[in-house]
């Protein structure tokens, strides 16, 4: 996503040293098949966000924080300068839009990148938004302080759970791609 949108907006600074772009991936089928789509729907993309006004500031920001005792590394899409002041994070999503209004299950996901845009710094958080570049949707999340408190402890639990290993398999279409899949329990063997 990086290569095809740093080839639309020209060149963007990378977040905290940048992420490099994985090589061979086009060479898949599956990388053949995006390229294709990339290429139909991009210039669209990039026509919705002239229209919008987006100020893209920042892609591929990368954080590091403490949840509980646990340290959790990421990485933001995109920052983009928000018209009423401070910050908008965006997070790019090739697939379809979540049924109904909302973000759906991405809202922790969106609660973590705005606690760690905020934390320890002076920095204004303008909510977070889902962009689904293929289809043109896009989907706006805006915690009150108390929905970012839960997301945030709904994190801490998960890592907790994680590091003591206690976590129940989520069986779905990601597990074709999973690399724990020889270890799942889920998995028919």
């Amino acid at each position: 996503m990086r290569v095809a949108l740093g080839g639309i907006f020209g060149a963007l600074p990378a977040g905290d040293g940048g992420a490099g772009t994985a090589r061979g991936v086009a060479d898949t089928p599956e990388g053949r098949q995006a390229t294709v789509r990339a290429r139909e729907h991009l210039p669209r993309y990039h026509e919705q966000l002239a229209k919008r006004g987006a100020r893209p500031v920042r892609v591929e920001w990368r954080f590091t924080m403490p949840v509980g005792a646990h340290t959790v590394r990421g990485r933001v899409d995109r920052i983009d300068r928000h018209p009423s002041g401070g910050f908008q994070l965006v997070d790019y999503k090739t697939g379809s839009p979540p049924r109904g209004a909302g973000v759906g299950d991405e809202s922790m996901v969106l609660a973590l990148y705005i606690a760690a845009a905020t934390e320890g710094r002076q920095v204004k958080v303008q909510g977070a938004r889902l962009e689904f570049v293929l289809d043109g949707d896009a989907r706006q999340f805006d915690p009150d302080p108390a929905e970012l408190a839960e997301s945030m402890e709904e994190v801490r639990v998960l890592a907790d759970g994680i590091s003591l290993e206690r976590f129940d398999p989520t069986p779905g279409w990601h597990c074709r791609s999973c690399e724990f899949a020889l270890l799942c329990p889920a998995q028919d063997r």
